[in-house]
Formats: structure tokens, sequence, C-alpha cells
């Protein structure tokens, strides 16, 4: 496929702009589309209006001249990268131009078809990779800011707490109260570190799954259990919609537990009171497909390629922040890749919900309705649990029984089973 560019050529000199137009079109691998503006404030109007791919400059104008020539062109362009054409054959000043914003310099009357192009061609590179750099400098930023912002939260009621302890004659009831606040606030510092604990081991590549044959419906089990306590905060509706057979899936319990917990946390974080969050279990070929939707806040269009990116969350202030550090979606998609599937959001944009899939891959047996045989019919190894108390493991597969007792016990989640004979 043939590669297109839109060039904007800054040059005054005729001569020199043919020389340009001429090794451009040499190239028969590449199209240029060139613009040519011969004075700074044509090429001012020109990139107002058009988008450019690169800027060809020559530094010595008629209403401009040498470096202040770069510095203002970077100043009305600076996501466009940028060669310079300059007459000088000097290091010096080829560094003094990149550190002023150019991306490449080439020397006049070195206007070879091949240089040229490669010229071009780093000059975008470079500039693509400043922005991705620029870009996860920004979410650092953003991201220290938050950590300082949720580490904050829970330590104040704990510093209030200690002060209360430290009066004389409290009642078993204020003690009893003030070792409530402690709990929960400390509990909540648990998450938050465990949380960056997980995405260094992940990123370092020191997480390895214990993985087994489970029943999917048992780790969603435990994952709705886990994720109970905020949805019933928030007072939204959970509704389940899990398959009438069992589905078996070779995964780690606590990490793929953890992956629908976080999603269920997410959904749950970013809907407003009494909102609906569904979670549905469906089976598309040799895939058990499971889907987190709810009717929250959405996702932005500009924000959606980029959710699953390390610290990335839709954009709100400190004081209006929803909790969490933005690494649990990334923690999310990481664990599912482990397990050898994959996970999308979906979002027609602000204030109209999202959802996001799940894909894993069954184990053989499953598009039948069969039950593994039974040396894979167990329920997750007590070490597959890692430290996490709260993810009891199960001696054998989930008792629907139970499971259905457990939901009723709730009287905001509900439960319906596909009809079919696989579903």
């Amino acid at each position: 496929m043939q590669q297109h560019y839109h060039v904007l050529l800054v040059e005054d000199s005729p001569s020199d702009a043919f020389l340009v137009e001429d090794a451009l079109s040499q190239v028969g691998v590449v199209c240029f589309e060139l613009e040519r503006a011969t004075r700074l404030s044509e090429a001012k109007e020109m990139l107002s209006g058009q988008r450019f791919d690169v800027i060809l400059l020559d530094l010595n104008l008629p209403d401009a001249e040498g470096i202040e020539t770069l510095l203002r062109i970077r100043d009305l362009a600076s996501s466009v990268p940028i060669v310079v054409f300059t007459g000088l054959d000097n290091e010096a000043v080829g560094f003094r131009l990149i550190q002023e914003g150019a991306q490449d310099y080439v020397i006049k009357g070195q206007f070879q078809g091949n240089l040229l192009i490669r010229s071009i061609r780093y000059a975008i590179e470079r500039k693509r990779i400043e922005e991705e750099l620029k870009e996860a400098d920004r979410r650092k930023d953003e991201f220290l800011a938050m950590l300082s912002h949720e580490l904050r939260n829970p330590l104040a009621p704990i510093r209030n707490a200690v002060e209360v302890l430290k009066q004389p004659n409290l009642t078993p009831f204020h003690v009893e109260w003030v070792r409530g606040i402690i709990d929960r606030q400390l509990s909540q510092l648990t998450r938050l570190v465990d949380d960056l604990l997980d995405i260094s081991r992940l990123t370092c590549g020191k997480v390895t799954l214990k993985r087994q044959s489970l029943e999917l419906t048992t780790t969603i089990f435990h994952a709705v259990e886990a994720s109970r306590p905020l949805i019933d905060a928030c007072e939204h509706e959970l509704c389940l919609q899990l398959p009438s057979t069992r589905l078996w899936v070779k995964a780690d319990f606590a990490r793929l537990t953890q992956v629908f917990s976080n999603l269920l946390d997410n959904a749950a974080k970013y809907t407003d009171v009494g909102g609906v969050i569904r979670l549905l279990v469906d089976v598309e070929g040799k895939e058990a497909v499971i889907r987190v939707q709810d009717n929250g806040m959405g996702i932005s269009p500009s924000s959606l390629p980029h959710i699953f990116d390390l610290f990335t969350q839709e954009p709100r202030s400190l004081d209006r922040a929803q909790g969490g550090l933005g690494i649990g979606l990334s923690l999310v998609k990481r664990l599912v890749e482990m397990h050898d599937g994959v996970v999308e959001a979906y979002s027609a944009g602000t204030g109209t919900g999202s959802e996001f899939v799940v894909r894993l891959p069954l184990l053989d047996g499953n598009s039948s309705g069969e039950m593994p045989p039974p040396e894979l019919a167990e329920g997750p190894d007590e070490s597959a649990n890692g430290s996490d108390p709260s993810l009891e493991p199960v001696s054998k597969p989930l008792n629907r029984k139970s499971f259905k007792a457990f939901l009723q016990y709730s009287s905001r989640i509900c439960w319906t089973r596909m009809p079919g004979t696989n579903r």
C-alpha cells in the first residue's frame, strides 16, 4: 500500500522549492501532497485550516529569520513534525535546531530524494515517540496526584479515630465505633497497596498463574460476593444471566475472580446511585463470553482506545474522583491475556453506559454439554488462592442451589438462567 503524506513546504526561494518538489516526485513508493507557503504569515493561515503530516521549513523568510522562524512555527503547530532546511553544515547548529523543537534538519543543496524521504520519515516517527512520551509523563503526573488523594482519604479518618481514642472515659460503644472506622479505612488502604503490588508484579513478569480446571460460575459467585458491599452501598441492581449447564475453563481461581470483581467494581463506581449492572454469561463457539454492562457515565470516544492503558481514568477533578488509581482495567487486561483470552470495551459515549466483554477458551467437552472427566471436575486448589482471605477455595464445583440462595439474600440481585441445551 502506497504511503501518503500531506506536506507543508515553507520556502520563499523558487529554485530551492523546485529542488524539493523534484526530489519528492522521484520517489514512487511514497505519495507526497505538497503545498507551499512563501512567508510565515501564509504558513500560519494554512496551518489554521488544514492538517499536515510534516513541515519542511526554510529558516530565512521575508517576515522571519533564523531560530525565531522555527520557534514561531513550533508554537503554531506543536503536534506537527518539522524538518528544517539550513545552509550551514554545522553540527552545533543542527543540535540547536533539535533542542528548539525540530525533529530533523537537511543541508540545502543535499535534496536527494532518498535522503529527504528518510529525513521526513525519521521526523514523523520521532514526533510520534515524543508525543507518546509526553502522554506517558502526563499520565504519571496525574497518577501521582490521584495516588496522593486516594491515600489521604483513608488516612484522615484514621487520624481522627486515633484522636478520639485518646479521650478519657470512652464508652464501649465509642470504642466499637472507632474500631469500625479504622478497620474500614485500613481495608481501603490495603486494596490500594494490593493493586499497586499486582501491577508491579505483572509489569515485571513476576506473576505465575496456578491454572486448573474450574467451573466458570464458581469464580463469578466469588466475584459477586467480593463486589456486593460496593454494589449495595451504591444501591445498584445487579442482574445475572447464567448458563443452564456448567462451563469449564482452565484458569487461576483467585486471578479470574479478581478479573470479574474488578469489572463489577468498575461498573459500580462509574454508575450513579440506583443504577443497573448486568453480568451475562454466554457461549460462542469454543469460547465463554462474559459481559459486564452498566447504565452509568459511559466512556468518551477519545478515552475508549486507551481505557486499558495503565493509570487511565475518564477525566475528572480530584474532588469528584470515583476512587481507585486507574489501574484496575489494566490489571484485567493483563490477567485475561494470561488466560489466553481477550477483553474489549464498548460505549456509545459519555452518559450512555458501558460494556466490557471477556472471552475465554473453554475446555474440550463444554460444547456438547458434557462434564469434564473426574480428574478435571475439582474446585480450585487452596494454593491458587494466594494471600487473599476473601477468596475462599471451594472443594467442588459451585452448588447452584447455594448460589441461588446467596443471590436471594440480597434484594438487589436478580438471577435468570439462559434457555437451551448448551446454555
